[in-house]
């Protein structure tokens, strides 16, 4: 009898927990990535601001005598130029070979990792004891270091100020984050450190407000928000995925678009939602005043002009006793069908007006022939006298010649010679 049981062997499962310990986790902290590129500070009236990118580099490369191969790509900034060295060795050699361009105006310094703190409604003038002084970068920094321990680096003006404004919001930059918030001028709102909002990217997979990248919904129409088909095969009307009303995802008039506050809430969405239908499809009540205020009648009433079945067009005219069809048989490298009217003509000219042509109806237009008879014929009445029954003969004669001009075709009576084989 073998009493032996089998064991696992150790080494797979130290080797396969190392490994799950080495795999990054979602909740894993990101590094944070040093800016590593080196700056050419300017002044605005600076001539260097008029050059491009490729004129900097070979300027750079002639002033200070370096070699082009150190540094790659050069970016115009808000302060002059930014560098991008292609390797450390690189990064910490231009900074020793600039010093030249301080004679020329300008300043190579590496990236600065300041920590920014907006200080809003900074009142724009102060009064004192002579007269009104209006706010300076100076005295905002002497204003800082006063109430805070700490002087910034740089201030400047933040947002779109308007002119003439009692107040203005700044920006101040420091090397080291301030300790606490802070009021300056004693009448400024209170500072806090500034957060850039990232922004929210455009989904084109289901046309979501989220990346790309990591979508697992269902790929949705960007016409129509269907998920049964894509764009290019949609056939469908205009209507937003997100909101529900008649426009483009990417329209101005959509309620659900992104906002300085983020992307809309679940209960935003379901009274936008909620909106988008009413503008959708709360427009029937509307049409039949504006037709009734028009004297207007409907021509064509529940026929689809598309050939998938989708797409209803209406036609309206005020002409007594016009008709109009869906041609379904013409246009046949078209997917919209066209819309065939036609006005009868009056019972006084009727008599006058005749032709000697032979008209024929085709056995699957005869539909639309009895619905232009059912049209025009008149109405069944007792006939007592005979000048009644010439009238009502006569309108008879009147729709059934109308019918066949308005749905048949002149028969082709000629005879032409057939073309040869070999053409």
């Amino acid at each position: 009898m073998n009493t032996k049981t089998p064991v696992a062997p150790a080494r797979k499962a130290t080797q396969s927990s190392i490994s799950k310990d080495k795999s990054p986790t979602r909740d894993s902290p990101k590094k944070a990535v040093a800016d590593r590129r080196l700056f050419i500070r300017q002044p605005e009236e600076h001539e260097w601001r008029k050059l491009s990118p490729a004129g900097v580099h070979e300027i750079i490369v002639k002033k200070i005598a370096i070699s082009p191969a150190l540094f790659g790509k050069v970016k115009p900034v808000h302060s002059g130029f930014a560098l991008s060295p292609f390797s450390e060795e690189a990064r910490e050699k231009i900074p020793n070979a600039g010093n030249g361009l301080f004679l020329l105006g300008a300043k190579l310094e590496p990236a600065t990792n300041w920590i920014p703190a907006i200080v809003p409604t900074i009142p724009a003038t102060i009064r004192k004891e002579q007269r009104e002084v209006e706010v300076s970068k100076c005295m905002l920094a002497d204003q800082i270091e006063r109430v805070c321990p700490i002087r910034p680096a740089h201030v400047k003006l933040y947002g779109g100020n308007k002119p003439g404004a009692p107040n203005r919001n700044w920006m101040a930059y420091f090397s080291t984050a301030p300790n606490a918030s802070f009021r300056v001028f004693d009448g400024s709102g209170i500072a806090r450190k500034f957060k850039k909002q990232q922004s929210i990217d455009f989904c084109k997979r289901c046309n979501g407000h989220h990346p790309t990248k990591n979508c697992s919904r269902a790929p949705s129409c960007g016409n129509c928000g269907s998920t049964n088909h894509s764009e290019d095969l949609c056939m469908a009307a205009t209507k937003c995925r997100n909101c529900g009303g008649p426009h483009d995802l990417d329209s101005r008039r959509c309620l659900a678009r992104l906002t300085r506050s983020g992307v809309p809430t679940k209960e935003q969405l379901k009274i936008y939602r909620q909106a988008g239908e009413r503008d959708c499809y709360g427009q029937g009540e509307e049409i039949e005043k504006w037709a009734k205020e028009n004297n207007l009648t409907c021509l064509i009433i529940g026929e689809s002009t598309h050939r998938a079945g989708n797409t209803l067009d209406l036609a309206w005219t005020n002409v007594k006793e016009a008709m109009a069809w869906v041609a379904t048989e013409e246009c046949m490298t078209s997917d919209h069908l066209p819309i065939h009217g036609f006005v009868p003509i009056c019972r006084e000219a009727a008599a006058d007006f005749c032709t000697s042509d032979k008209i024929l109806v085709s056995k699957a237009d005869l539909p639309k022939f009895a619905q232009a008879i059912s049209r025009w014929i008149p109405p069944l009445i007792p006939l007592n006298t005979t000048e009644e029954s010439e009238y009502f003969a006569q309108n008879i004669c009147w729709a059934l010649e109308n019918a066949l001009k308005a749905v048949g075709k002149c028969a082709n009576t000629k005879c032409g010679r057939s073309a040869p084989w070999w053409t």
